[in-house]
């Protein structure tokens, strides 16, 4: 994977682990005796910290090598997670009035994310 669609993944990561810590959160406040989502967690940091351990080999790609079924399923949902977010702000941009350059080029992005989701079955 080139080191642009890589760091994109990452983005996606990132708000995936964000989002999961954030209900791992509210399930403790509501009296949840542990975190229902602790190891996807620790999952997509162990994801994050690969990825940068590789960008550090070779700065230009991300080489992945017998991938697991379920780290695929992250890596999928990390990327329409991605997907939605940039949609909801694309939304919130026009509400917003900006103008149609500046919300083509959140398009454009839109579509990136999408077309590297696309290969991922």
């Amino acid at each position: 994977m080139e080191r642009a669609d890589y760091l994109i993944l990452e983005e996606g990561y990132r708000l995936l682990r964000k989002e999961l810590e954030v209900w791992n959160g509210r399930a403790l406040e509501h009296g949840a005796l542990s975190q229902p989502y602790e190891k996807e967690v620790a999952d997509i940091s162990w994801m994050i910290k690969w990825g940068k351990e590789e960008l550090d080999k070779n700065s230009r790609i991300v080489l992945f090598y017998g991938i697991s079924v379920g780290s695929v399923r992250y890596v999928k949902a990390a990327l329409m997670f991605l997907i939605g977010k940039r949609e909801q702000e694309r939304v919130q941009k026009v509400k917003e009035g900006w103008p149609s350059a500046a919300l083509g080029a959140l398009s454009e992005s839109i579509e990136r994310v999408r077309t590297i989701a696309s290969g991922i079955t």
